[in-house]
């Protein structure tokens, strides 16, 4: 901390919000997984047998994971056992005790790229083994494509 009792960060953060994450709901069949994700959005699923970026007109094959982002929306679906579950990242604005840092990844996904993966860390202030407060990493979520309209 700086003596006037401000913190000093090596490295601002991009911005401060809330964040809540919704879920999980839970489908039993992969059509019902499909239905989970949202009908407009950039982002990238997982099929059994590759990696694609995410169409909403496009749901089909064995879906694993998908990530898929709308606005201030992440949709994450995960399949594990037979079961698919999906929750839902969500940025709440009227709040303001989170961190964001913000950076890009390159893509494993198949087709042509429509540029680097933008991710959001969040990091919220919680009290470390020994009690004291510390701002600590809570998470990240695809946010979309660096390109994308």
């Amino acid at each position: 901390m700086k003596g006037n009792g401000q913190i000093s960060w090596e490295c601002e953060p991009d911005r401060r919000c809330g964040l809540a994450v919704h879920g999980p709901v839970e489908a039993r069949d992969v059509e019902a997984a499909w239905r989970l994700l949202p009908d407009q959005g950039h982002g990238w699923v997982c099929l059994a047998d590759r990696v694609l970026f995410y169409d909403p007109t496009r749901r089909s094959g064995f879906l694993l994971d998908a990530e898929v982002a709308d606005g201030r929306r992440t949709y994450v679906l995960r399949h594990d056992r037979g079961v698919w579950r999906r929750w839902v990242w969500e940025e709440l604005l009227d709040r303001d005790d989170h961190l964001v840092f913000e950076d890009t990844y390159l893509s494993t996904a198949a087709g042509a790229a429509p540029g680097k993966m933008r991710v959001a860390t969040y990091w919220g202030l919680q009290n470390d083994d020994l009690g004291v407060p510390a701002w600590m990493p809570c998470g990240s979520r695809f946010m979309g494509w660096e390109d994308a309209p």
